[in-house]
């Protein structure tokens, strides 16, 4: 007889089931009712490695799918509409250490205002080249404008590779085929 611990009879589990870990370039997914509570992990699978962007965001660019032309299917909520005003937040002790943090300017994705009716006439277009911290550069100029010039909207925001002849036609010159060419 042996005189060691007694043998754990809990099945074994698969963590490799309960997590996602360094996926590119794949759509993956877990069914309502396959993890039985048990903790998800996902790691080394960020925006970027995705091929995503947060700044590419099309949250008001709604295709409505009724053939019915003639009536309107959906409206936009109010510009200072809450999110916790229209979807309960999850309550309980098992989501404290979430941190769900609505306050927008802690959002990941940047907040704009999308096709919603310009407050005014005047825009502004910023672009920012690629130098190795561009979307850093670009989330605290954001941040800066919204701290120093609140009045200022953020109407829509993306990125892209440009070419040189995006370039040409964008800015009206070539002389920012350089900073076009160091682009990735």
């Amino acid at each position: 007889m042996w005189a060691g611990r007694p043998r754990d009879k809990r099945p074994k589990v698969d963590v490799s089931s309960y997590m996602f870990d360094g996926l590119k370039g794949e759509t993956v997914g877990k069914l309502p009712g396959s993890l039985n509570g048990t903790q998800f992990i996902i790691q080394n699978c960020e925006f970027r490695e995705a091929g995503l962007s947060v700044f590419n965001n099309n949250w008001s660019n709604i295709h409505d799918f009724t053939q019915d032309a003639t009536e309107t299917h959906y409206t936009l909520l109010p510009e200072d509409s809450k999110v916790e005003d229209f979807v309960p937040l999850p309550t309980g002790e098992m989501f404290e250490p979430m941190h769900i943090d609505l306050n927008l300017d802690k959002s990941v994705v940047p907040r704009s205002m999308g096709n919603r009716r310009k407050t005014s006439d005047e825009s502004c277009l910023v672009v920012f080249f690629y130098g190795g911290n561009s979307q850093e550069r670009a989330l605290s100029f954001i941040d800066g404008m919204r701290q120093t010039h609140p009045e200022c909207v953020l109407v829509q925001t993306k990125e892209l590779k440009m070419q040189s002849n995006d370039a040409q036609r964008v800015f009206g010159t070539d002389l920012y085929k350089e900073a076009v060419s160091r682009g990735r």
